[in-house]
């Protein structure tokens, strides 16, 4: 996956493609929740009706396209990598850029075709979003499309963490493991529970969207939870990432993390 770390552009492959083994979303209409215009804490303004949507359809709207969007940055980045391994360099602004125009594209045509699937429009979520702002799976939901997205544009939505001189890349190494170790078992948790109720089909499409969908419910507190006992919050996580994601040391875990990963799900019958 991440095959040409000594090219500029290996520092946002390395960082989108580490982000999206545990998070991705989508660009709701020109980054609407990016730039926090579904605004989930807003206590100026209560809505008294009850919107169309329960939340537990929000959710599986946002869940849906939560999937979509992690499998499109997952190809994207992949793809680009290719390329570098092909001997093209491409410049990290332009990587930026090229990941950024496609994740609205395809998120804007996805969250059309789930729109409709649903029977709603972008008013009828952004009321459920609003009416149901303090609901924890909701709110998880958004912030890691946040997070996702300012990997792949490398535009914050929160304040800039700046890495400490004497966090090196080798802290970043051992965060990495320890991250991708936490997910890895909890993925397998999530794999176990399922086959335990005989659930173990997972080239059935319905199957794979519940268990993907539950993966996404799961692993990223898995994955926080492992680094606050390291003492590594994740916003220092990311922002070592994207410092250090260029160095053949860090981009050569990264990519055996990844691999690794993959390789364990495959063995559990995951089509990956």
């Amino acid at each position: 996956m991440l095959t040409s770390v000594r090219n500029p552009s290996a520092g946002v492959i390395g960082a989108a493609l580490a982000t999206v083994a545990a998070a991705g979303f989508l660009v709701l209409r020109q980054r609407s929740v990016a730039r926090n215009d579904f605004n989930i804490n807003d206590e100026d303004d209560e809505i008294d009706e009850e919107p169309v949507l329960s939340v537990s359809e929000t959710v599986e709207i946002f869940n849906e396209l939560f999937l979509g969007m992690q499998n499109v940055v997952a190809k994207l980045s992949q793809q680009i990598a290719a390329i570098q391994s092909a001997g093209q360099k491409i410049p990290d602004a332009q990587v930026k850029q090229i990941m950024t125009q496609e994740f609205d594209r395809a998120g804007y045509a996805l969250q059309k075709q789930t729109y409709e699937k649903f029977d709603v429009d972008e008013e009828d979520v952004k009321e459920a979003v609003e009416y149901y702002g303090s609901d924890k799976k909701l709110s998880a939901v958004i912030n890691r499309f946040k997070s996702l997205y300012e990997t792949v544009s490398g535009n914050a939505t929160g304040p800039v963490v700046a890495v400490p001189d004497d966090f090196s890349p080798s802290d970043l190494v051992r965060a990495a493991e320890t991250y991708f170790s936490a997910m890895t078992e909890s993925m397998k948790e999530v794999v176990g529970d399922f086959k335990a109720r005989g659930e173990g089909d997972f080239r059935n499409p319905a199957v794979a969207q519940r268990l993907h969908a539950k993966f996404a419910e799961v692993v990223n507190d898995a994955g926080d939870a492992a680094l606050d006992n390291v003492g590594v919050p994740m916003g220092l996580f990311k922002a070592a990432l994207e410092k250090y994601a260029k160095l053949p040391q860090v981009g050569t875990t990264l990519q055996m993390l990844q691999m690794k990963q993959t390789q364990e799900l495959m063995a559990l019958g995951v089509p990956m």
